[in-house]
């Protein structure tokens, strides 16, 4: 039995034609044909990009689209290049991340207008792309998310004011910093002390490198209280990073974006306390669902904020099964 045909309500049409009306609901392969492909942003197995395909992996399996994967190991020159072969193939729609930011993707986005090739965008917004050449964004409004959780951790943790956080924040490039800094600046709204590190990209790609940094860092300001790392690849890696500066569990707070397999872990060890929960696997799902219904249905696209909900210390044990099955 197809569930879908039972919770689809935007799938189910009622036609009138010489009086008659006409039930018709669209079954397994109703975007059959149709050419989509989906950039899950870092390379195949990434704790997050993993969670990403699994989403658009399950988007293809629901809709019957021709639909392909394609990763760029978080390197922006890549998938920029990628996208523009991609709509230089004929492909009929593309799902991507906006952490190339508005002024590389508008003439990408500009290029697929032309070839009458649909965009929808996910984890990073474009705005201004999107303003011009259209197109839907799924994923958290980044700066709320981070202001949000910069609130949160204040609460739950009882911080005052003069007290120390390390935040990691990718400098130079704020369309992928802006939900860190948010976090840096509720804390400095609270009076807190923040000192400001570099989450230079080569930190998603293997989170170990950061550890002479973290341990450095802790060195020079031994009162801090809390780090908030930029991604859950390195707030995977919380455990690593106290161990080597000597710390042990809830010894110091570890805070970040995301969940993972590496993520629960931390939680269950006590190295990691608080994460803002961006839904990876609905922003790989619904902009393939979105795609596929501007394509066949002529709809308008889909937009969902995701980053609504966190996970902590008291409900991690909710998660930690689907953490484990690569599918939060």
């Amino acid at each position: 039995m197809n569930i879908l045909k039972y919770i689809i309500f935007p799938f189910i049409f009622l036609y009138s034609f010489s009086g008659q009306s006409i039930e018709r609901i669209l079954d397994d392969k109703w975007c059959e044909g149709k050419k989509i492909h989906s950039f899950a942003g870092g390379p195949e197995g990434d704790a997050f990009a993993a969670i990403v395909a699994a989403g658009m992996e399950n988007a293809f399996k629901h809709t019957g689209a021709d639909g392909k994967i394609i990763y760029s190991g978080w390197d922006t020159n890549k998938m920029l290049q990628s996208v523009r072969e991609s709509i230089s193939m004929g492909v009929d729609g593309i799902s991507v991340m906006g952490f190339a930011g508005n002024d590389a993707m508008i003439p990408i986005a500009k290029m697929a207008s032309d070839a009458g090739v649909l965009m929808n965008y996910m984890v990073v917004d474009v705005p201004d792309v999107r303003k011009t050449y259209g197109g839907g964004y799924v994923g958290a409004d980044l700066g709320s998310q981070g202001y949000a959780l910069g609130e949160k951790a204040i609460r739950d943790f009882d911080f005052k004011a003069g007290d120390k956080a390390i935040v990691f924040v990718l400098t130079g490039d704020y369309s992928r910093a802006i939900r860190e800094d948010m976090v840096r600046i509720a804390f400095e709204d609270h009076g807190m002390e923040v000192v400001v590190i570099d989450a230079v990209t080569l930190g998603v790609a293997d989170p170990n490198t950061l550890i002479p940094t973290i341990s450095a860092a802790l060195a020079a300001h031994p009162d801090t209280k809390i780090i908030v790392h930029p991604g859950g690849q390195q707030l995977g890696n919380a455990e690593a990073y106290a161990k080597a500066a000597g710390y042990g569990p809830n010894e110091i707070y570890q805070i970040g974006f995301d969940t993972s397999a590496q993520v629960m872990s931390g939680f269950v060890n006590g190295y990691v306390h608080l994460t803002a929960d961006q839904q990876p696997f609905q922003e790989g799902y619904l902009p393939v669902f979105s795609l596929c219904q501007r394509l066949v249905l002529g709809l308008g696209p889909i937009s969902q904020d995701t980053g609504v909900g966190y996970v902590d210390v008291s409900n991690y044990g909710a998660t930690i099964d689907l953490a484990n099955a690569g599918l939060r």
